[in-house]
């Protein structure tokens, strides 16, 4: 299409669709230019539009909101009108936010663990108006533990025009998604990826939990100074492999630096067909002074059964995988005593972590666990930092700005690599329920 020459009339014609009605606008006898409008992008509200040197196109990738094409006219005339329209259907567009973890399967505890406490957050605050007058989505996906699908389900949060991802819930989902979160330029704030594989890393990656080695420091202290344990053995679930085995080596550094021994070691694959008979057998056989479990709820409940049927007793530690309520449920009597090192308590009496309680339990018919409690915390920084930026673009930075927030049990401070250190307290299970050591 030529360019028309300068001063000539031109009409130009929008039409915005918006859900379930239209908006069009005409004006007549503009004036134009004369100067080509050269191609480029730009992002406004969250929306990404283009001018071309003939046309302009406006539009979301799913379609919910488009327009049509239109003769060239005064740039800042377009604009305005442009903007009028977006801010009229902004408010019936809702803000998508994503969520991910595993949802079936042995290790799904934690992920169910994980939306409840996103959908919290959401449903708290469309209650109260939502974003600027928009309701928020929580679009729900499940990556199985499975790395392939987790590429898969973020790639289709991304297409579906999530602002941010609340996820993954285990660290090798984590670690094998990061780099189409970096290319992609999306926010994911992960409520319980703990490995230190991502520490000190400059991306688009946030969590609201400590990097595993403040636990580990914690832990082996506990073991070697407190008990006296010179000795010990290790299990730990390589499917979840970037989370436990940098966990076990870092432990059997920290261990033996202060002048311990790693006696024995045994790694198995989560499934219905692990015979943790078998696990128990193997490790008991060098009669360590004590053990570390390093596996899910389910798992590392039912090691401590066949632990317990072999007749054998000895000092057991387990990592923050482990502690949700099916740990106790599977566990029984035969998970007593179990240590973990944990920066959630669950009988803190903070008044924002006993208003999450009391909301949790009756939309949720239970009482939370640190899966719910992180996740709600990770939703509310994603949505605080929504609420002050007009841009998606400008998340991670709104995020770091901040840098400090106010968490269920005291405050989140991010470092400039969106890292966390947060209070840590033992944790151990006595009489059917987690209770804090003093």
């Amino acid at each position: 299409m030529s360019s028309p020459s300068q001063g000539s009339d031109a009409v130009l014609y929008i039409r915005v669709e918006c859900g379930s009605w239209r908006l069009g606008m005409m004006t007549a006898n503009g004036t134009q230019s004369g100067n080509d409008l050269t191609c480029q992008r730009y992002s406004l509200y969250g929306y990404n539009w283009k001018i071309e040197d003939t046309e302009i196109v406006i539009g979301e990738i799913n379609n919910e909101k488009k327009m049509t094409t239109c003769k060239r006219t005064h740039f800042l005339a377009l604009f305005l009108l442009v903007v009028i329209m977006i801010s009229s259907c902004d408010k019936k567009i809702p803000v998508r936010i994503g969520f991910v973890g595993g949802l079936t399967g042995r290790l799904s505890d934690l992920g169910i663990a994980g939306r409840n406490g996103a959908q919290l957050a959401i449903e708290n605050i469309n209650r109260s108006g939502g974003i600027k007058g928009r309701q928020v989505e929580l679009i729900i996906k499940n990556d199985e533990q499975n790395a392939e699908i987790a590429l898969k389900v973020d790639q289709e949060l991304i297409n579906e025009n999530v602002v941010a991802i609340i996820g993954h819930m285990t660290s090798s989902m984590s670690l094998a998604v990061l780099p189409l979160i970096n290319e992609n330029s999306i926010v994911m704030v992960s409520p319980t990826t703990s490995t230190n594989k991502l520490t000190d890393i400059d991306d688009y990656f946030f969590r609201v939990i400590p990097p595993n080695r403040s636990e580990i420091e914690h832990l082996t202290k506990v073991a070697n100074k407190d008990l006296g344990l010179s000795e010990i053995a290790v299990i730990y679930d390589i499917s979840n492999k970037g989370f436990t085995e940098g966990w076990y080596n870092a432990f059997k550094n920290e261990f033996e630096n202060r002048g311990g021994q790693v006696v024995k070691t045994v790694s198995f694959t989560s499934s219905k067909n692990t015979s943790l008979l078998e696990i128990a057998e193997e490790i008991t056989a060098t009669k360590p002074a004590g053990l570390v479990i390093i596996a899910g709820a389910l798992d590392a409940a039912g090691i401590c059964q066949q632990i317990q049927k072999l007749g054998h007793t000895l000092p057991i530690f387990s990592t923050g995988w482990a502690l949700s309520e099916e740990f106790i449920r599977q566990g029984g009597t035969a998970v007593n005593n179990v240590i973990f090192s944990q920066i959630y308590n669950k009988q803190s009496q903070n008044k924002l972590f006993l208003e999450f309680k009391r909301n949790f339990v009756q939309r949720f018919g239970r009482e939370p666990d640190f899966g719910s409690a992180l996740a709600y915390e990770a939703t509310q920084i994603v949505l605080d930092a929504l609420i002050r930026v007009k841009e998606t673009g400008n998340l991670k930075q709104a995020i770091l700005e901040r840098q400090s927030y106010n968490g269920l049990q005291g405050d989140i401070t991010f470092g400039k690599y969106g890292d966390v250190e947060r209070q840590r307290i033992l944790v151990t299970v006595k009489n059917r329920q987690f209770s804090v050591i003093d």
